[in-house]
């Protein structure tokens, strides 16, 4: 039976793999030095919305502010929303079961897709460098 408490420990358990596998990938990359490469920039030479983001939760789990925002600045600046809008999806779907978005969330998922979608062509462009991820 689907009710509020299995579907806690449902979630708890989805977090608690994928914090587990960040840890890990966290500390492979503090004692190898190696991260996996982006395949976008790899194979295209184009700078995702993604690059740099291992380097920012590197640089955040470091507090180091100044290098987290410029090794990915949209990622920096959108994780306390993305965050917040999670945590609110994960109480949802614990207290009713919901997992359908709701208009306000379909709406935010919108603005989010747009803002990478910019960013990715902004930092692109060689007058936005500043963008890239050093």
């Amino acid at each position: 039976m689907d009710n509020p408490k299995t579907r806690l420990k449902r979630l708890f358990l989805v977090a608690t793999v994928v914090l587990l596998i960040g840890l890990v990938y966290y500390g492979w990359i503090k004692i190898t030095g190696l991260a996996i490469p982006c395949i976008i920039h790899t194979l295209t030479g184009i700078f995702c919305t993604g690059c740099g983001i291992t380097r920012m939760f590197v640089a955040l789990l470091g507090a180091n502010f100044l290098l987290a925002a410029r090794s990915n600045l949209l990622a920096f600046i959108l994780i306390i929303p993305i965050t917040l809008f999670a945590a609110n999806r994960g109480v949802k779907y614990v207290k009713h079961g919901y997992t359908e978005f709701s208009k306000w969330e379909k709406t935010c998922v919108v603005i989010f897709i747009v803002l990478a979608t910019l960013f990715t062509l902004l930092r692109n462009i060689p007058y936005f460098s500043f963008l890239r991820p050093i």
